[in-house]
């Protein structure tokens, strides 16, 4: 959380809104709702909406929020505990293999 902090100081106004996920581990419909909700101030209102309604969602308020010179950025703690797509693991060895 320092820094974090200390990244939102050094960035200043021109970058809003910071979305900071402290809790990743949740499925990508959820993630996706969750983050759509941060970003646009819908808080629980639009809570586990379906995944085309939060990308659009997300979609307009970044396309309106980069019309007034601003910039959103995401921070996502523990990235790596991110859930994967079903089959990512499968699609990962035959990769590597």
């Amino acid at each position: 959380t320092l820094l974090v902090h200390m990244l939102r100081q050094a960035l200043g106004p021109a970058c809003t809104p910071i979305v900071h996920i402290v809790f990743p581990q949740m499925s990508a419909p959820e993630l996706l709702s969750y983050l759509a909700d941060e970003l646009t101030g819908a808080g629980a209102a639009a809570h586990n909406a379906s995944v085309h309604l939060s990308v659009q969602r997300m979609a307009r308020f970044l396309e309106e929020n980069t019309r007034r010179g601003k910039r959103a950025l995401v921070i996502v703690d523990e990235a790596h505990t991110c859930a994967r797509p079903a089959g990512a693991h499968r699609r990962r060895a035959r990769a590597a293999g």
